[in-house]
């Protein structure tokens, strides 16, 4: 079924590992070693536990083995199967003298995002709980077993009555440490997990003791309550591949810049470099709060390039907004000094008018009402501000200069014309 999984779900990469522990009288061995196939038990490697720093249990001396199909799994399963510890009892002749946690580990990797999904799977076989008294024994092998079995599973419970206690607020610790097999199995009690539980019961009347005790253990693992979240991490291996290749990089350039060679660079994509450009536009236009985070030596060059281009662009726009500017300000000035060249200077005389041209027009005409004839020839009056201004126009049609007050002459002195 996993491997059905597998098969349908093209766009993931999925792996899988197997590993096989047996804890017999409170030892761990690993059933997966071949050659533990042809010593017996006293002379195989005893697994010892690690724990890190992040709370991580370590196995040493347990072998993992990927599995590509369903069958290598099975054929594994089937060889610890076959070394395992098995004994026969007054109540059954082919019981189990261990527990064995077959472990399945799942790591989905996905192909364009580079994130790695793991998962575990334990598939435990408990030993099942004996009555000593009804062995008819006085001791040997067969007592000693039987007594690390209650043990452990007394343990076991110990931690899901702890567990219990925990959720309803009325405890802290969990015994995890006190046997191998809760120790192993913290992550699958307590942790980030879902757990099954498939109890089995004698039908015999003379069992009816420890298919009781049975039941109700199986009822405390069923009352079990954990929250599940996906166990999602980055894919270590491949960062520290990339870092180690930007690490190598950065000392070749280095090595070129110090011995005055150019130095190696990348160029960067169509993308890339859109990508920086709008960056650094947004942080022009205020639409950024912090300063742009430019994460390589090319994007800064590009970052310094379009900045000067953005520079060059602005001095040639407002350079020829000032050449208009320029323009019309010359054509203004040229336009005004032909209107003051042409109705600024004037000479006259009472019977006739002499322009600057020396052209002579005669224009008949009293100055001022008073039969004065006043005479002016020659001379030229220059119109400005607070001065008296005329034109030949209003001389021609009799229009009388007013020279502010009347005085004895009957002549106005003053800037406007009557």
């Amino acid at each position: 079924m996993v491997f059905d999984e597998f098969e349908k779900r093209k766009d993931m990469q999925y792996n899988a590992y197997v590993s096989y522990l047996e804890i017999y009288n409170e030892n761990g061995y690993d059933l997966l070693d071949k050659k533990h196939a042809e010593t017996g038990i006293d002379k195989w490697s005893k697994i010892s536990l690690f724990e890190d720093d992040y709370g991580n249990i370590h196995m040493k001396n347990l072998s993992i083995h990927k599995c590509e199909t369903e069958d290598d799994a099975i054929d594994l399963l089937m060889m610890g199967n076959f070394i395992r510890q098995v004994s026969a009892t007054p109540m059954n002749q082919a019981s189990s003298r261990s527990h064995c946690v077959f472990t399945m580990a799942l790591e989905c990797r996905d192909r364009v995002h580079n994130v790695i999904r793991t998962s575990k799977l334990h598939l435990v076989d408990l030993a099942g709980s004996e009555r000593v008294y009804k062995r008819n024994t006085q001791g040997g092998t067969i007592v000693e077993e039987a007594k690390y079995i209650n043990l452990s599973l007394t343990y076991l419970e110990q931690v899901i009555v702890a567990l219990h206690d925990k959720a309803k607020g009325n405890r802290v610790h969990i015994p995890y440490r006190n046997s191998m097999m809760t120790t192993i199995l913290r992550d699958s009690l307590g942790g980030n997990c879902r757990t099954v539980m498939v109890a089995t019961l004698g039908s015999e009347l003379d069992n009816i003791d420890e298919s009781v005790s049975t039941a109700r253990f199986a009822q405390r693992c069923a009352m079990l309550v954990n929250e599940v979240y996906v166990n999602q991490h980055e894919d270590l291996n491949l960062m520290i591949r990339r870092l180690e290749e930007e690490n190598s990089r950065l000392k070749v350039e280095l090595g070129h810049a110090g011995s005055g060679g150019e130095s190696l660079r990348r160029d960067l994509t169509v993308d890339e470099e859109a990508k920086t450009e709008t960056t650094i536009n947004g942080f022009l236009a205020g639409r950024e709060d912090r300063e742009p985070n430019l994460g390589s030596r090319e994007e800064l060059m590009h970052c310094i390039r379009y900045m000067k281009q953005l520079i060059l662009d602005k001095d040639a726009k407002y350079g020829k907004e000032v050449s208009v500017l320029k323009e019309q300000i010359n054509d203004l000035k040229r336009k005004l000094g032909e209107y003051l060249a042409k109705e600024s200077t004037v000479s006259f005389n009472p019977s006739r008018i002499v322009n600057k041209e020396n052209s002579v027009e005669d224009m008949p005409g009293v100055i001022g009402g008073c039969g004065r004839q006043v005479e002016l020839q020659g001379e030229s009056f220059e119109m400005k501000k607070k001065k008296m201004s005329f034109s030949r126009q209003a001389v021609a049609h009799g229009c009388v200069p007013q020279f502010g007050p009347r005085g004895d002459n009957g002549v106005y002195i003053g800037d406007s014309y009557a």
